[in-house]
């Protein structure tokens, strides 16, 4: 009877240059696969540095021209002159989201991708987004109106920067399609179970959306949560301050703007470039704040605050407040660990520059001291 199948392999049949040629084989298919691995997660490195310095080039003049038509616009301006300084920093601040956006995408292909969670004043975000509604409205000769809800509250926490996006693409939109008429943006609250949920409305007189698109686009999401109002919070936008402060920042257009705010403020300041000349002002010279750049060639923010809190006497115990475009999960464990203050994300506005330096210098007679303040939860 037969049963098929392979004859069994006699000790005579087995060669041993057989075997071998079956393991080189083995070993140049998994060496293969290492070397087109290690490209693979070369390319990758290559395109997350290649975003770093993307964002970090971008977002630096980008800041500026932010933060100089802010100035700009505190000043007597004739109505032509307000228009278009209003347009040109919401343009700038689309801009800003464009990149933000593209930095987003990088992550989610990557698996990265984390929503923030941070302590913002709701009614300053929307009335700053429906700013940037009316000017675009005027632009195309459409009615632009923002209106916050009494039932919204001022200080939530979650992702301030996210929610900008969003409701700037939405808006975005909203006038693109309007040829005629106008565009609105609401914000309400609502509470059930002690959750806080917010809706936002975008209305218009344009072609609207499609059943489908509107599926697509609009879910819900969860609920977000109130947040407690701090003194640093609740303080003006600017004011007058006293005391002589180091600024370290290596792009001049950021030393330009980082002066005119000190001197808004009332304050004196030298300015210096590198990490290296911080260390020689300190060391001959009292300052009674140090304003550091994170991102320096040579000596970075970071290194220079370690080797500041290492020379010892009054010029170690400087406080130092982070100046810096990657206020990120995790930033913050790294500068408290480096010995900082507090940091203040770039674009650098003036009234989130003001809230940083207020805990820590002399405000008239009134000195406040910064060690019963908290200000990595504070400013943002």
């Amino acid at each position: 009877m037969e049963t098929g199948g392979p004859e069994p392999m006699k000790p005579h049949d087995f060669r041993p240059e057989d075997l071998f040629a079956q393991i080189e084989g083995l070993v140049e298919t998994v060496d293969a696969e290492r070397q087109m691995r290690e490209q693979a997660e070369a390319a990758d490195r290559a395109k997350s540095d290649l975003l770093a310095v993307v964002s970090h080039e971008l977002r630096t003049p980008m800041g500026a021209v932010i933060s100089m038509s802010e100035l700009l616009l505190k000043g007597p301006l004739e109505s032509n002159q307000r228009r278009y300084a209003e347009t040109l920093q919401q343009s700038a601040r689309s801009l800003v989201t464009v990149l933000n956006d593209i930095l987003d995408f990088s992550k989610l292909e990557a698996g990265r991708f984390e929503l923030d969670s941070a302590v913002f004043d709701l009614h300053e975000l929307v009335k700053s987004v429906g700013s940037a509604l009316q000017a675009r409205a005027r632009e195309k000769g459409l009615l632009g109106a923002v209106n916050v809800g009494m039932s919204c509250p001022r200080f939530i926490k979650g992702d301030s920067v996210r929610l900008r996006q969003v409701l700037t693409n939405l808006i975005d939109n909203a006038v693109k399609f309007t040829p005629r008429g106008s565009v609105h943006l609401h914000a309400n609250a609502g509470e059930a179970s002690g959750k806080l949920s917010l809706r936002f409305d975008v209305t218009d007189t344009g072609i609207g959306f499609g059943e489908f698109q509107r599926e697509r686009l609009f879910q819900p999401y969860a609920p977000t949560e109130r947040a407690e109002v701090t003194p640093a919070m609740d303080a003006p936008a600017t004011g007058t301050l006293v005391g002589h402060v180091l600024a370290v920042e290596d792009n001049a257009v950021n030393r330009t703007l980082i002066g005119a705010y000190l001197e808004e403020f009332g304050l004196t300041c030298d300015i210096v470039e590198t990490g290296a000349a911080a260390l020689k002002r300190l060391a001959s010279k009292d300052y009674d704040l140090v304003l550091m750049d994170i991102m320096m060639p040579e000596l970075d923010g970071v290194e220079t605050t370690k080797r500041i809190r290492k020379l010892g006497g009054d010029a170690a115990k400087v406080p130092i407040v982070a100046l810096t475009a990657h206020a990120m999960k995790g930033d913050r464990e790294d500068y408290l660990a480096a010995g900082m203050d507090g940091y203040v994300s770039k674009p650098i506005r003036g009234r989130d520059l003001f809230a940083a330096l207020k805990p820590y210098l002399s405000d008239g007679d009134n000195s406040v001291e910064s060690a019963v303040y908290e200000p990595m939860v504070a400013v943002r």
